[in-house]
């Protein structure tokens, strides 16, 4: 009690330090130890005790301030001393044990003007760094960093294309010494280069791999990947994509890292709209995908199309009746099933599961065929299509030595069908 009545009468601030706080029991400690004698009374021994705490309180405290007084004064030297030595060798200033030499430092403007402060003469406009020409405009990056580099890769690989490699190792040499520099500038610029860049850039590709000869695979089969018939060549585009795709899941999951960041640039920015980002160059459009030619005022979306017109509800009515008769089971019509492929609720085996999903795709296609006059809509025409995946999927297990297990597993329908 005695301790928290002065502490907050002298303290203020100070409460809630621990040091203080040892402070004040280790002084108390040794008060007691010299003093607590059995001639002395308890009120005697109290009374004297809060005068000698108030001391040491007051002692403490003018302590910590001369202590603050005394760290501001060596701050002031310290700026003063760097001060002097800017002023009698500002090529040569040491800050942090870090040496700046202004006669090779380069200045690049954002949003205003730049005034040279400093007695040196500086470079200003586009600057180099890590390999990176930067621009205060974005426009301007791919001009500066991607053409180059493309220019530079033409170069290269004419310069190898004489080499004797064989396929395999032109395809290495392209995942080796080209798609590490063509990754950098994905990862390092925001930017995204032209469809004709790609284009020139799989061309010059294309020659060193072929030598400059008629090209006898595709790039599409050659960056396939080897179980599918390829050589694993890269991809660039999909490359280019995948970098970009990175940072969504840095935007769905919160990261404290990022959080100053983000309020500083929403400061910075204030309210923005779409149409203001500087890499948006027209207005998003909208389109309507589905139209009725019969009503010239009527526009239908996705799922009127698809679900809820009267025409292809009776459609689905008449799917969802077939299959729960063919695979003697209850099959209810509902759009979690017939659209999203929801088979949870269904208490049915896996492989009947598969030519269940099967069948639906098979109905959606037919839906999307005959979108324009949904009273064309026809069973027959449906069953027309499941027959003819019949027939593909029958020869494509015919060449696997799997035509018994397809007979067996499609043969309730074969058979309810025909």
């Amino acid at each position: 009690m005695f301790a928290t009545q002065h502490t907050q009468c002298y303290t203020g601030h100070t409460t809630c330090k621990q040091d203080f706080i040892n402070y004040f029991k280790r002084e108390w400690a040794i008060y007691l130890e010299q003093n607590n004698l059995p001639e002395i009374s308890p009120c005697v021994l109290w009374e004297a005790g809060k005068a000698v705490m108030r001391g040491k309180i007051i002692s403490y405290c003018a302590h910590k301030k001369n202590k603050e007084k005394t760290l501001i004064l060596e701050l002031e030297q310290k700026i003063k001393s760097l001060e002097n030595a800017y002023a009698a060798s500002p090529q040569e200033n040491i800050i942090n044990n870090y040496s700046i030499n202004w006669s090779k430092s380069t200045v690049l403007p954002l949003n205003c003007k730049f005034q040279n402060i400093i007695p040196t003469s500086l470079q200003s406009g586009n600057i180099r760094y890590l390999g990176i020409n930067f621009s205060p405009r974005l426009l301007d990056l791919v001009r500066l960093n991607h053409i180059p580099l493309l220019k530079t890769i033409e170069d290269d690989l004419t310069r190898w294309n004489s080499l004797p490699i064989s396929l395999m190792g032109r395809v290495a040499t392209i995942k080796m010494m080209i798609l590490p520099k063509v990754n950098y500038l994905f990862l390092m610029i925001p930017n995204k280069p032209s469809i004709a860049w790609f284009k020139s850039l799989d061309s010059n590709i294309s020659k060193f791999l072929w030598k400059s000869k008629t090209s006898r695979i595709s790039l599409k089969t050659l960056q396939k990947l080897k179980c599918s018939g390829g050589l694993e060549l890269p991809n660039f585009y999909h490359y280019f994509l995948a970098n970009r795709l990175q940072y969504v899941s840095r935007w769905m999951k919160s990261n404290r890292s990022d959080s100053p960041w983000l309020d500083l640039e929403q400061t910075l920015c204030g309210k923005l709209k779409i149409s203001d980002l500087p890499l948006i160059s027209s207005s998003i459009k909208h389109y309507n995908c589905f139209k009725s030619l019969t009503i010239s005022n009527y526009i239908e979306n996705y799922m009127h199309a698809i679900w809820s017109c009267m025409p292809v509800q009776r459609f689905w009515q008449t799917i969802c009746e077939d299959l729960s008769t063919w695979f003697h089971c209850d099959i209810q019509v509902s759009p979690k099933l017939c659209i999203l492929g929801d088979i949870s609720e269904l208490n049915i085996e896996t492989n009947i599961s598969h030519i269940v999903l099967t069948a639906l795709c098979i109905a959606k296609k037919t839906i999307l065929m005959k979108w324009k006059s949904k009273n064309d809509l026809c069973i027959t025409h449906y069953r027309n299509l499941l027959l003819d995946h019949i027939s593909l999927g029958r020869m494509s297990a015919t060449t696997k030595n799997q035509l018994t297990t397809f007979e067996s597993l499609w043969s309730p329908l074969i058979s309810s069908i025909t």
